[in-house]
């Protein structure tokens, strides 16, 4: 039997995107951040274990956050790997 990989890698709106911006107490981001947190429970469930994010501040630090705290109570392995981008990308 093969085991399969699966991969999750996150992306989403910076802050200066967000409709809230930076206040984490509006009830959109509070529920943005439930979604999240039912969304990265089920994928974990269904085998996803490495998660990929760059952390820029807005959706990708969120996500990384509910991550963070989903590993502290997970039964399933779980990693998250924080990429960053090579020097100069920017720059195209």
């Amino acid at each position: 039997m093969v085991e399969l990989i699966r991969y999750c890698t996150i992306a989403g709106s910076t802050v200066a995107e967000l409709p809230y911006g930076q206040d984490e107490e509006h009830p959109d981001c509070i529920a943005l951040k439930l979604a999240l947190t039912e969304r990265i429970a089920e994928l974990s469930q269904q085998g996803v274990c490495d998660f990929f994010s760059n952390c820029e501040y807005g959706f990708s630090l969120l996500a990384t956050e509910v991550i963070v705290v989903i590993q502290t109570f997970s039964v399933t392995p779980m990693r998250l790997h924080i990429v960053i981008p090579h020097e100069g990308q920017a720059n195209r």
